[in-house]
């Protein structure tokens, strides 16, 4: 209920394809476990969406990304494009959008819900689609509403933001590792590097990071737990069976019990 007050969700028109069509060139699958630990085979979810987020809610999970069925309309370029996903309530998908205000951002990159905001990057040249954060100068980390610059930085890319004990953390990646940010106002804490992408999240009582990092020949989700001390030594966390790799990964809470875990298979443009 907190992040429908705070943002103005709908859900028509479609802009998520609920399918597995031959020719798309992302793909998002979904795995789940009971434990966290034994995980079952991939079970395809949507097309067209990468860039992926996630926040349990209200019984459900929230599933945000960035849309590339369409370049965005001549209205959006206007208002803003809205922020697109989907939604779980643990039978079913279902295609979703946010609208997120803030006027210098034309395009939210890389959005995260978070504790009834939008998380998500922007950028001085944003207004140019499909460029690659990661690669430029004059990014920032913004929360929204109210409009909120977090970071500055330069390669920066997929924010996420978690509360532990009573403190607020940021990961996103900073050109080949992982930024940690922590405190109000944020500062650095440490940079892990190897990895990128990072998701956080509590997962028996501890601070939990998902990232991706080349494993076997193939970009896959890896991850490693804080003990208090230190991170653990990251490991693959689920057997990606026939996907040619499985990245941008996130994990949550399944609404009838156990965990689900979802990535993006970027498929080459040979491959059908």
């Amino acid at each position: 209920m907190l992040i429908s007050l705070l943002l103005t969700a709908c859900t028509d028109p479609m802009e998520i394809a609920l399918s597995q069509p031959a020719e798309a060139r992302k793909m998002v699958w979904g795995f789940q476990s009971l434990d966290g630990e034994q995980w079952g085979a991939p079970l395809p979810v949507a097309s067209g969406l990468s860039s992926l987020g996630l926040a349990a809610t209200d019984g459900a999970l929230l599933v945000t990304g960035i849309q590339e069925l369409r370049p965005p309309g001549w209205i959006e370029g206007l208002v803003g494009a809205p922020v697109w996903g989907l939604r779980f309530d643990g039978q079913q998908w279902h295609p979703h959008r946010w609208r997120v205000w803030d006027r210098q951002t034309p395009a939210f990159i890389d959005p995260q819900p978070f504790e009834g905001t939008m998380w998500y990057l922007s950028r001085e040249d944003s207004a140019i689609h499909n460029a690659d954060p990661a690669q430029a100068d004059g990014v920032s980390i913004r929360s929204a509403s109210p409009v909120t610059v977090r970071w500055q930085g330069a390669e920066l890319a997929d924010p996420s933001p978690i509360r532990h004990d009573g403190v607020l953390h940021v990961f996103a990646t900073a050109g080949r590792d992982v930024l940690h940010l922590a405190g109000e106002p944020l500062a650095e804490v440490e940079r892990l590097p190897g990895v990128t992408v990072p998701f956080a999240l509590r997962f028996r009582d501890q601070l939990t990071l998902l990232a991706q990092r080349r494993h076997s020949g193939r970009r896959q989700p890896v991850i490693s737990q804080h003990d208090g001390a230190g991170w653990s030594a990251w490991r693959p966390l689920v057997d990606l069976h026939s996907l040619h790799n499985c990245t941008s990964p996130v994990m949550g809470p399944h609404p009838t019990g156990g965990w689900v875990l979802l990535c993006v298979e970027e498929r080459r443009q040979e491959e059908p």
